[in-house]
Order: structure tokens, then sequence, then C-alpha cells
């Protein structure tokens, strides 16, 4: 068996893209773990045990409420993960990923070819940037005041 001495796992909280990350990195294919999460759709899947709270935002409303004196940080924390999470939902129905086992055939390759479309779901990936750091600005002045 042929080994490849300098072919490494890359440790990331989703095992198998730390292979392809390490695969590509070995191929000399310079790409950001954010490409090859969304590529692979893995930025938009989000797994969770049925009993486990998934808490994040929605876990601020009940912050909220045990910490009067930062209402209005906290609402505008909320608002800008509103606006994240309104620009990733509508990416996913301009991108539809196939249910398991579909075999996607060269015509519905298309919609990635659309020059229009692609320039959207750009423009949505900007819009969700720009609200996520004004968020996570809104949530420095949570924990500074807290």
């Amino acid at each position: 068996m042929k080994q490849l001495k300098s072919l490494r796992w890359k440790p990331r909280w989703v095992s198998h893209l730390g292979c392809i990350k390490g695969c590509l990195d070995f191929s000399g294919i310079d790409i950001s773990d954010a490409w090859l999460f969304g590529a692979t759709g893995h930025a938009f899947i989000i797994n969770m045990h049925e009993v486990v709270c998934p808490s994040g935002p929605t876990a601020w409303k009940e912050a909220k409420k045990r910490v009067r004196k930062l209402d209005s940080s906290f609402e505008e924390a909320l608002k800008h993960y509103e606006v994240v999470a309104q620009n990733f939902k509508k990416i996913s129905e301009m991108f539809p990923f196939p249910p398991p086992g579909w075999k996607v055939t060269v015509s519905e390759t298309d919609e990635i070819k659309d020059t229009a479309l692609r320039r959207s779901a750009v423009d949505c990936i900007r819009e969700a940037q720009k609200a996520e750091e004004m968020g996570l600005d809104s949530l420095r002045t949570i924990l500074t005041n807290l």
C-alpha cells in the first residue's frame, strides 16, 4: 500500500470536512473553511438532538427578561441576527439542496450558471455578514455591561 506521507487531516468540528480540507491542501487547492463549509452545504445544516435546547439567539429572549438594563442591546442583537437568518433562508431557496440519493442532471445545474442568481446569493451573503458584524458589536456591548 502506498502512503502519502505529507497528507494530513485538518482538525475540524465536522471530521470528514477536515479530511476533505487535508486532501485539498495536499493537492495545492487553496480554499477557505467558509468556502468548504458553504460549498458542501454543511454551513446550512443544523444537527441537534431532539432533547437538546438549541439556545443561541432564541435564548436571548429569556436572557433579556433577566437583564432588563440591556433591553436595547438585546433588541439590537436580535434584529441583526434575524437579518442573517433571513438572508441564509433566501440563499437556501435560491439553491435548494437535492434530497439524499437524488442524481443531479445537467439541466439542473443551470441555476449555478445563472449570473444574476449567483449575484443575488453573493449580495445575501454580504448583507448577512454585515448584519452579523453589527450583531457582534451588540453582543460585545452586552458582555461589557454584564
